[in-house]
């Protein structure tokens, strides 16, 4: 443990001290908006690191807009592309979109993207038990509207379709997987903002369905649930936020539809071990703001699965602790970009934050 704890401190001071760095070229660079252009852009490099993807690197564009000038009413719009290439010759390309129409009646959300990911899963009912290796090329489109019903309250359906072909170390066999699905989903939002909020709540509940009649092999069904809730001091300058989260999996997962403990429920785990058909999560981080442009967070929690392969890993808690660094590239929708390191059990992350953890 030892040993983990000496290269996560080594790493995360390179990487928060080139972050810092980086977040300076930013605030040198001019932005391309002004009264007639009606868009504000940025270039930002995307600088990552994980014991099972290893060095990541990258280019993030992103803009953000108004769809119709005349809505004021609407949070602005957000439009990116990125790519993506890991040290294990792993890569991501991928484009993201979030859409707000019609005086925020209307929320509309769409990505694509497509990668290989070079990985591991852990097995322990073998004669000696440890990671397998496997390398999974991935394609995912989603497609998601959400209409107001009343008030906060937002209802809606969404399309999936995943293509994913995996193939495991020590096997010629290549296993095949094509999921097209729906999705359909209830928000209350009571935010006083969607990309930075200071106060208010946020809950979802969201059924994804892979069913038999669409063409899929299996039944498969998973049903989330989270709730975010923002405590605001006075000047904004000091937030709490906390989220709890469940995931539930109900049919034939296969590891890949399975969840895995690290990212955003819980930060901490990077090289995939603990994974399985259902996740219970709850953190609490609290934001300092300590100039316009600049901030501070510390996070903590924890999380416990079931359903893993791996029958002593369920109903354990995996907790989880770190700090992080923030900068607002996008000034006027306080839109920021950063980078947390964390510790968990055994293992640890750095992750590069687009926009703020939930």
């Amino acid at each position: 443990m030892n040993n983990h704890f000496a290269k996560f401190r080594l790493t995360t001071i390179c990487f928060f001290g080139l972050s810092i760095l980086l977040c300076q070229q930013i605030l040198g660079q001019k932005e391309t908006s002004n009264e007639d252009k009606k868009i504000t852009a940025k270039v930002f490099p995307y600088i990552n690191y994980s014991r099972t993807l290893e060095l990541q690197m990258g280019v993030v564009g992103s803009m953000m807009y108004r769809l119709s000038e005349k809505d004021t009413i609407s949070p602005k719009s957000m439009s990116g592309v990125m790519g993506i290439y890991t040290t294990n010759d792993s890569y991501l390309v991928g484009t993201f979109h979030r859409w707000f129409l019609k005086e925020n009646d209307w929320r509309l959300t769409f990505y694509l993207v497509n990668g290989t990911q070079r990985a591991q899963i852990y097995v322990s009912e073998v004669e000696q038990p440890g990671f397998a290796d496997y390398a999974s090329n991935i394609t995912v489109i989603n497609l998601t509207a959400l209409k107001r019903i009343k008030n906060k309250w937002y209802g809606g359906l969404g399309f999936i379709y995943n293509i994913t072909n995996t193939e495991f170390e020590d096997s010629e066999e290549t296993n095949e997987n094509n999921y097209l699905g729906f999705l359909v989903q209830s928000s209350f939002d009571k935010r006083n903002q969607i990309y930075y909020p200071t106060k208010g709540s946020l809950t979802n509940i969201q059924w994804n369905s892979f069913p038999t009649a669409l063409g899929n092999d299996e039944d498969l069904n998973i049903i989330s649930l989270s709730y975010n809730k923002y405590i605001g001091f006075p000047n904004n300058k000091n937030i709490l936020a906390f989220r709890g989260h469940a995931e539930f999996g109900l049919g034939a997962l296969n590891f890949e539809r399975q969840v895995v403990i690290g990212g955003k429920d819980i930060r901490g785990y990077s090289d995939g071990k603990y994974r399985g058909d259902s996740i219970f999560a709850l953190q609490g981080e609290y934001r300092l703001n300590f100039n316009n442009n600049m901030g501070l967070v510390g996070f903590l929690g924890a999380a416990t699965i079931f359903g893993s392969i791996n029958e002593e890993f369920n109903g354990k808690l995996y907790p989880g602790i770190g700090a992080g660094y923030r900068y607002t590239v996008f000034k006027e929708d306080n839109f920021n970009i950063g980078l947390d390191g964390a510790v968990g059990k055994d293992d640890w992350g750095i992750y590069f934050r687009i926009g703020e953890s939930f």
